[in-house]
């Protein structure tokens, strides 16, 4: 309320605010000071109340989903832990040269697949154990209509290529093995690996 329309105090009203200026003593200035922060009155901000601090468009980007990016995925068919991806990328040809001999073949030909895991880890166990570094795993190509067992087959023609990339994932195989490549057209082609085993101990 501005000065010019405040109204003059009557008789009676100023003789009331008298006596209530009376009843009250000021505190000395040391007490005043004295007073814990949280009884201490904040003064009044100059442009009325504040706001909190004014989020920038970069925090909002922040939160809206589907904009944080993580860490890229490796693609479709690609596993980067497989053994496949691992070890040198020339070492196949030196085993294809001669200049790696093979130490150790196992073909898994006319064998079930539970026939051919237990010897495929029984072989590989011996190798370690023997210090062996290059292994031969003839496991067949399989082809067109692989899926479906010819007569008197064990297995589907493929099914053990197959399971042999599964298992080399899977210990205690993936704890021996430093990495698997393809084998060369000499030595079986698509339907046949070379294993590279770790050193022992």
């Amino acid at each position: 309320m501005s000065r010019r329309n405040r109204r003059a105090l009557s008789a009676n009203e100023e003789a009331l605010w008298g006596a209530v200026k009376a009843t009250v003593t000021p505190l000395p200035p040391q007490t005043a000071a004295a007073l814990p922060a949280s009884m201490a009155l904040e003064p009044a901000p100059a442009n009325g109340p504040q706001k909190g601090p004014r989020k920038s468009k970069s925090a909002f980007k922040a939160k809206r989903p589907g904009t944080a990016k993580g860490p890229s995925s490796p693609p479709a068919g690609r596993t980067t832990a497989s053994p496949l991806y691992e070890g040198e990328p020339g070492v196949a040809k030196r085993v294809a040269r001669g200049r790696l001999p093979i130490s150790a073949t196992l073909d898994l030909h006319g064998l079930t697949q539970i026939e051919a895991e237990s010897r495929l880890k029984h072989f590989v166990e011996f190798a370690s154990i023997s210090g062996d570094r290059v292994l031969l795993i003839i496991t067949g190509k399989g082809g067109a209509g692989s899926d479906t067992p010819a007569p008197f087959e064990a297995a589907p023609r493929g099914i053990l290529r197959r399971r042999f990339l599964e298992w080399i994932e899977t210990p205690p195989l993936r704890g021996k093995i430093a990495s698997v490549k393809s084998a060369h057209q000499k030595h079986g082609g698509r339907g046949a690996f070379y294993v590279f085993l770790r050193k022992a101990g």
